[in-house]
């Protein structure tokens, strides 16, 4: 076995190895997700914080509560595990571990039969300055889903609970790559196709 064979061979094999650590990179970076709290307890308080798919949720006032399959005193449940709480003005945020995430969606519903509310999300850029839109409920039967545009790049969304009271459910999530993800990620890239071309003109 020739000595150029074995440098094919050893630079293809770096080649290819660098594109499957990008390639995990990658997808470890942006993995979405939907946050339905389906693995917790329903109608259980938890206290000032709650945690789920790694993303924390924290209501300083009054803290937060699960709702879920029981129906009692006007209280809706829609069969569907959600999160809210008890205090008009208390403000929940939602943060990602200290990283930057995206979210496209959130279904939000009314907690009382009193009336349909309207709850206004807020995310703060990584970058500094923030982003508002609001999502009004249509029905006291079901969930209403709003998309959310220009919720990109936040280190936190939060929204602040009055009456009518609202229960949330269903974030669309993802985590934005980190800048020294990306730049590894490329360097790796890049370190293939160099090995690339380089086999290539070993063979010509």
């Amino acid at each position: 076995m020739s000595r150029m064979f074995l440098k094919i061979v050893q630079r293809t094999g770096r080649g290819l190895l660098s594109l499957l650590v990008a390639g995990l990179l990658l997808g470890r970076s942006a993995s979405a997700v939907v946050i339905n709290f389906s693995d917790l307890p329903p109608n259980t308080i938890y206290g000032y914080t709650i945690s789920d798919s790694g993303y924390t949720f924290h209501e300083a006032q009054s803290g937060l509560f699960t709702m879920g399959s029981t129906i009692y005193g006007g209280i809706l449940n829609y069969l569907q595990s959600s999160i809210s709480d008890s205090t008009a003005g208390g403000t929940t945020v939602m943060t990602y571990g200290g990283g930057a995430f995206n979210v496209s969606s959130v279904a939000v519903a009314a907690q009382h039969t009193s009336g349909l509310p309207t709850v206004t999300f807020t995310g703060t850029y990584a970058t500094g300055g923030t982003v508002t839109q609001s999502i009004a409920t249509t029905t006291l039967a079901a969930f209403t889903v709003g998309n959310l545009v220009g919720f990109n790049d936040l280190v936190s969304l939060s929204w602040v609970q009055a009456s009518p009271y609202n229960q949330l459910t269903n974030f669309n999530v993802v985590p934005t790559p980190e800048p020294h993800l990306l730049l590894l990620t490329l360097s790796l890239l890049a370190a293939f196709l160099i090995s690339g071309s380089r086999t290539s003109v070993l063979g010509d």
